[in-house]
Protein backbone atom coordinates (compact mmCIF):
# COMPACT_ATOMS: atom_id res chain seq x y z
CA UNK A 1 0.00 0.00 0.00
CA UNK A 2 1.20 3.40 -0.93
CA UNK A 3 1.96 5.95 2.32
CA UNK A 4 1.30 9.17 2.46
CA UNK A 5 -1.75 11.37 2.58
CA UNK A 6 -4.48 9.81 0.35
CA UNK A 7 -6.20 13.21 0.49
CA UNK A 8 -9.72 10.77 1.76
CA UNK A 9 -10.66 10.95 -1.89
CA UNK A 10 -10.59 7.17 -1.60
CA UNK A 11 -12.76 5.13 0.73
CA UNK A 12 -11.16 1.92 3.36
CA UNK A 13 -14.22 -0.52 3.80
CA UNK A 14 -13.35 -2.09 7.56
CA UNK A 15 -15.64 -5.42 8.74
CA UNK A 16 -15.36 -6.52 12.15
CA UNK A 17 -14.01 -2.67 12.87
CA UNK A 18 -16.03 -2.20 16.46
CA UNK A 19 -13.11 -2.77 18.23
CA UNK A 20 -9.99 -4.83 18.51
CA UNK A 21 -7.99 -5.51 15.67
CA UNK A 22 -10.80 -3.79 13.40
CA UNK A 23 -10.61 -0.70 15.38
CA UNK A 24 -6.89 -0.61 14.87
CA UNK A 25 -7.11 -0.54 11.29
CA UNK A 26 -9.57 1.79 10.51
CA UNK A 27 -7.84 4.17 12.74
CA UNK A 28 -4.70 3.65 10.81
CA UNK A 29 -6.63 3.79 7.29
CA UNK A 30 -7.72 7.23 8.07
CA UNK A 31 -4.81 8.26 9.46
CA UNK A 32 -3.15 7.38 6.01
CA UNK A 33 -5.70 9.74 4.10
CA UNK A 34 -8.23 7.23 3.33
CA UNK A 35 -12.21 8.15 4.34
CA UNK A 36 -14.22 5.09 6.08
CA UNK A 37 -16.74 2.31 6.05
CA UNK A 38 -17.36 0.71 8.97
CA UNK A 39 -18.70 -2.16 9.21
CA UNK A 40 -20.06 -4.62 12.73
CA UNK A 41 -22.96 -6.24 14.34
CA UNK A 42 -21.90 -3.82 17.81
CA UNK A 43 -23.84 -0.82 16.78
CA UNK A 44 -22.73 1.11 20.02
CA UNK A 45 -19.21 0.04 20.05
CA UNK A 46 -19.23 1.47 16.19
CA UNK A 47 -21.07 4.37 17.19
CA UNK A 48 -17.48 4.85 19.62
CA UNK A 49 -15.15 4.01 17.24
CA UNK A 50 -16.42 6.16 14.26
CA UNK A 51 -16.75 9.42 16.96
CA UNK A 52 -13.09 8.84 18.30
CA UNK A 53 -11.34 8.29 14.90
CA UNK A 54 -13.65 11.61 13.77
CA UNK A 55 -12.39 13.79 16.80
CA UNK A 56 -8.28 12.60 15.90
CA UNK A 57 -8.82 13.13 12.44
CA UNK A 58 -10.23 16.41 12.92
CA UNK A 59 -6.76 17.23 15.92
CA UNK A 60 -4.70 15.52 12.96
CA UNK A 61 -5.42 18.09 10.30
CA UNK A 62 -6.20 20.49 12.53
CA UNK A 63 -9.31 21.48 11.41
CA UNK A 64 -8.43 21.41 8.01
CA UNK A 65 -10.38 18.78 6.14
CA UNK A 66 -14.12 18.65 6.88
CA UNK A 67 -15.72 15.54 8.77
CA UNK A 68 -18.82 14.38 6.82
CA UNK A 69 -21.32 11.73 6.21
CA UNK A 70 -20.75 11.85 2.26
CA UNK A 71 -18.40 10.17 0.10
CA UNK A 72 -14.74 11.75 0.98
CA UNK A 73 -14.38 12.14 -2.61
CA UNK A 74 -12.98 15.77 -2.34
CA UNK A 75 -15.00 16.93 0.25
CA UNK A 76 -12.17 15.73 3.10
CA UNK A 77 -12.92 12.89 5.54
CA UNK A 78 -16.01 10.81 5.56
CA UNK A 79 -17.02 7.68 7.77
CA UNK A 80 -20.00 5.69 7.30
CA UNK A 81 -21.39 2.79 9.51
CA UNK A 82 -23.33 0.29 8.86
CA UNK A 83 -24.83 -2.46 11.54
CA UNK A 84 -24.80 -5.89 10.07
CA UNK A 85 -24.72 -9.02 11.05
CA UNK A 86 -22.22 -10.75 8.40
CA UNK A 87 -23.27 -14.01 9.20
CA UNK A 88 -26.46 -13.91 6.50
CA UNK A 89 -26.37 -14.64 2.94
CA UNK A 90 -27.67 -10.81 1.65
CA UNK A 91 -24.94 -9.51 4.20
CA UNK A 92 -22.40 -8.41 0.97
CA UNK A 93 -24.86 -7.25 -1.17
CA UNK A 94 -26.31 -4.85 1.79
CA UNK A 95 -22.49 -3.60 2.09
CA UNK A 96 -22.17 -3.02 -1.39
CA UNK A 97 -25.28 -1.10 -1.01
CA UNK A 98 -24.05 1.36 1.72
CA UNK A 99 -20.78 1.44 0.03
CA UNK A 100 -22.45 3.52 -2.88
CA UNK A 101 -20.82 6.52 -3.85
CA UNK A 102 -17.91 5.62 -2.47
CA UNK A 103 -14.59 4.38 -3.74
CA UNK A 104 -13.67 1.50 -2.11
CA UNK A 105 -9.77 1.09 -2.52
CA UNK A 106 -8.85 -0.97 0.26
CA UNK A 107 -11.34 -3.67 1.80
CA UNK A 108 -10.55 -5.50 5.12
CA UNK A 109 -12.17 -8.56 5.86
CA UNK A 110 -11.95 -8.71 9.58
CA UNK A 111 -14.70 -9.58 11.31
CA UNK A 112 -14.44 -13.21 13.15
CA UNK A 113 -15.84 -15.06 15.90
CA UNK A 114 -14.54 -18.23 17.86
CA UNK A 115 -16.32 -20.99 19.78
CA UNK A 116 -14.18 -22.82 21.74
CA UNK A 117 -15.64 -26.48 22.89
CA UNK A 118 -15.53 -29.77 20.46
CA UNK A 119 -17.39 -30.00 17.32
CA UNK A 120 -19.50 -32.78 18.42
CA UNK A 121 -21.28 -29.90 21.17
CA UNK A 122 -21.55 -27.21 18.44
CA UNK A 123 -25.00 -26.73 17.44
CA UNK A 124 -25.20 -26.93 13.08
CA UNK A 125 -26.63 -23.34 13.67
CA UNK A 126 -22.91 -22.23 14.74
CA UNK A 127 -21.08 -24.11 12.49
CA UNK A 128 -23.66 -22.71 10.05
CA UNK A 129 -22.53 -18.88 11.46
CA UNK A 130 -18.97 -19.61 11.18
CA UNK A 131 -18.60 -20.72 7.29
CA UNK A 132 -20.66 -17.96 6.15
CA UNK A 133 -18.91 -15.18 8.14
CA UNK A 134 -15.21 -16.65 7.79
CA UNK A 135 -15.67 -17.96 4.26
CA UNK A 136 -19.21 -17.15 2.18
CA UNK A 137 -19.53 -13.27 3.05
CA UNK A 138 -15.41 -12.17 2.59
CA UNK A 139 -15.54 -13.87 -0.83
CA UNK A 140 -19.14 -12.30 -1.65
CA UNK A 141 -17.47 -8.87 -0.83
CA UNK A 142 -14.36 -9.56 -2.61
CA UNK A 143 -16.75 -10.24 -5.69
CA UNK A 144 -18.72 -7.02 -5.27
CA UNK A 145 -15.48 -4.62 -5.03
CA UNK A 146 -12.64 -6.16 -6.79
CA UNK A 147 -13.70 -5.83 -9.97
CA UNK A 148 -14.43 -2.36 -9.72
CA UNK A 149 -10.66 -2.17 -8.33
CA UNK A 150 -9.27 -4.20 -11.60
CA UNK A 151 -11.14 -1.49 -13.96
CA UNK A 152 -9.36 1.60 -11.67
CA UNK A 153 -6.31 -0.47 -12.03
CA UNK A 154 -5.70 -0.12 -7.94
CA UNK A 155 -6.89 -1.76 -5.04
CA UNK A 156 -5.69 -3.77 -2.05
CA UNK A 157 -7.95 -6.73 0.14
CA UNK A 158 -6.59 -7.59 3.24
CA UNK A 159 -8.00 -11.50 4.98
CA UNK A 160 -7.63 -12.14 8.31
CA UNK A 161 -7.59 -15.33 8.75
CA UNK A 162 -6.29 -17.36 11.41
CA UNK A 163 -3.20 -20.44 12.47
CA UNK A 164 -6.41 -22.02 13.41
CA UNK A 165 -7.17 -22.35 9.35
CA UNK A 166 -3.65 -24.79 9.84
CA UNK A 167 -5.66 -27.37 12.34
CA UNK A 168 -7.36 -30.16 12.33
CA UNK A 169 -10.32 -28.32 14.59
CA UNK A 170 -9.10 -25.75 16.97
CA UNK A 171 -9.47 -26.18 20.66
CA UNK A 172 -10.88 -29.31 19.75
CA UNK A 173 -9.30 -33.44 20.60
CA UNK A 174 -12.17 -34.29 17.26
CA UNK A 175 -9.59 -34.36 14.07
CA UNK A 176 -12.62 -32.26 11.17
CA UNK A 177 -9.85 -31.61 8.51
CA UNK A 178 -10.15 -27.73 7.43
CA UNK A 179 -11.28 -27.54 3.70
CA UNK A 180 -8.35 -25.26 1.65
CA UNK A 181 -11.08 -22.78 1.15
CA UNK A 182 -10.70 -21.49 5.14
CA UNK A 183 -6.98 -21.26 4.44
CA UNK A 184 -7.05 -17.64 2.91
CA UNK A 185 -3.88 -17.79 1.74
CA UNK A 186 -4.49 -20.30 -0.73
CA UNK A 187 -7.95 -18.45 -1.93
CA UNK A 188 -5.13 -15.70 -2.52
CA UNK A 189 -2.72 -17.31 -4.26
CA UNK A 190 -5.21 -18.10 -7.02
CA UNK A 191 -6.40 -14.44 -7.01
CA UNK A 192 -2.84 -13.36 -7.79
CA UNK A 193 -3.05 -15.51 -10.46
CA UNK A 194 -5.92 -14.21 -12.35
CA UNK A 195 -5.50 -10.34 -11.26
CA UNK A 196 -3.60 -8.42 -13.27
CA UNK A 197 -3.48 -4.72 -11.99
CA UNK A 198 -1.73 -2.83 -9.46
CA UNK A 199 -3.05 -4.46 -6.06
CA UNK A 200 -2.12 -5.95 -3.04
CA UNK A 201 -4.37 -8.93 -1.86
CA UNK A 202 -2.72 -10.70 1.50
CA UNK A 203 -3.94 -12.48 4.30
CA UNK A 204 -3.09 -12.49 7.92
CA UNK A 205 -3.10 -15.24 10.42
CA UNK A 206 -2.77 -14.33 14.04
CA UNK A 207 -3.02 -16.28 17.24
CA UNK A 208 -5.84 -15.61 19.52
CA UNK A 209 -6.06 -12.29 20.76
CA UNK A 210 -7.69 -10.61 23.67
CA UNK A 211 -11.64 -10.49 22.43
CA UNK A 212 -14.83 -12.36 23.93
CA UNK A 213 -15.86 -15.53 22.96
CA UNK A 214 -19.20 -16.91 22.20
CA UNK A 215 -21.39 -19.63 23.52
CA UNK A 216 -23.31 -21.76 20.25
CA UNK A 217 -26.43 -20.17 21.12
CA UNK A 218 -25.52 -16.77 20.57
CA UNK A 219 -26.24 -14.86 17.21
CA UNK A 220 -23.57 -11.91 18.36
CA UNK A 221 -20.49 -12.02 16.15
CA UNK A 222 -17.58 -10.39 17.76
CA UNK A 223 -14.63 -8.76 16.40
CA UNK A 224 -10.93 -10.10 16.19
Amino acid sequence: MDSGDNGFGTCALVTGAASGMGRLYARKLALKGYSLILVDIAAEKLAETADEIRREIVGETGGGPSVTEGSGAGGGFAVRTLVCDLSRQEAASEVAKAAEGCEVEVLVNNAGIMYCQNICNTSRRALSLIMMLHNYTPLMLCREFVPKMIARGKGYVLNVSSLAAWMEWAMSSLPLPVSPSIRTVEVDRAAWRICSFRRTIAALLPMILSKPYRAPRSRESSCR
